[in-house]
């Protein structure tokens, strides 16, 4: 199989960690890995990234894919796009491959799936096409999550001017028809979790999630381990006076204040007498003594300074962008 990831640009031109496929998850984690996690516990090893509005920076992150077993000199990760140097395009990739099927999946969520069971249910059907789908009834309806298909036929479906990225919405957006000829399809339900990550609520709320142990459990399966960049930095050093409920601390943090289900990612800075409930700290993020936050989303370096008061709302947290101190 042919892993496919579409990078769209929707949510390139907001906040840094909203392009598509590097909003943080647990701390040390970015959307991306889980979904190179999926293709190559799945036995891929071929991935094309088709380029979005966020591909330096995506790029800059997953590079040549060493720390997902990509690194290869014949296979591995290659940059699809139209027009951006140093990439080829979609068609030609398809047609550069020789394995039999494609995946198709996007970058804008996260889950555990064995894409394996997949391509068995896939071949047992009969049908042209297999789309992987998770129901989400309180969320505009059931989500097409990744979709399995022959690499020819998908390239028949390209040279007829059909774009993936929108089987990747619900089923009712899949493919009926191509060339006048009924386009069969198999539904195959996910029955774990997906947590989206397009909003800045969803970040936080999904974050914060993240903290249930079962859902832990269901989306860091130790039969499909989730791979990601490796953290180099010391352990996390721990304040007299600090105090943790339900909360996730990464390496190189220093705490000397009280977290309450709070999300920290690497060397985030906890003040002396600081108070954090509900939020997310991305890398590098420091809380000056005596602050207090509720329901905030800081992005790396971001400034909160001493004795500052920040609360959010249900739906609108507050958000300190990247490297700036925050006003109250």
């Amino acid at each position: 199989m042919t892993g496919i990831i579409l990078s769209q640009s929707a949510g390139a031109a907001g906040p840094g960690f909203l392009v598509p496929g590097l909003a943080p998850v647990a701390g040390r984690y970015r959307v991306i890995d889980f979904v190179l996690s999926n293709l190559v516990n799945g036995g891929i090893t071929d991935v094309g990234i088709l380029c979005g509005g966020g591909y330096p920076a995506l790029s800059a992150y997953v590079s040549g894919g060493r720390d997902w077993d990509l690194d290869r000199r014949r296979g591995g990760v290659v940059w699809l796009d139209q027009e951006a140097a140093g990439t080829v395009s979609l068609e030609a990739y398809l047609k550069s491959q020789s394995s039999a099927y494609g995946v198709v999946c996007g970058c804008g969520g996260v889950f555990s799936l064995d894409v394996r069971q997949v391509l068995v249910s896939h071949l047992a059907s009969g049908h042209d096409l297999t789309a992987v789908m998770v129901p989400q009834k309180a969320e505009g309806g059931d989500r097409v999550l990744l979709c399995l298909l022959g690499r020819e036929l998908l390239l028949r479906f390209l040279a007829a001017g059909e774009r993936p990225e929108t089987w990747l919405r619900t089923p009712e957006e899949l493919p009926r028809t191509l060339a006048g000829r009924p386009v069969t399809q198999n539904l195959f339900t996910h029955a774990g979790p997906f947590l989206e990550f397009g909003t800045q609520e969803q970040l936080l709320q999904n974050n914060l999630r993240v903290l249930e142990p079962g859902l832990w459990q269901q989306l860091f399966d130790p039969d499909r381990p989730v791979y990601t960049r490796p953290q180099d930095g010391p352990p996390a050093w721990w304040g007299e006076e600090a105090a943790c409920t339900d909360s996730l601390i990464s390496g190189g943090c220093r705490v000397e204040g009280t977290l309450e289900r709070a999300v920290l990612s690497e060397g985030v800075v906890i003040g002396p007498g600081a108070r954090v409930r509900d939020s997310v700290l991305l890398e590098g993020a420091r809380v000056g003594a005596q602050a207090e936050l509720d329901r905030v989303i800081v992005d790396s370096g971001g400034v909160i300074p001493e004795h500052a008061r920040l609360r959010g709302r249900p739906g609108h947290p507050v958000f300190v962008a990247k490297g700036a101190s925050a006003t109250t």
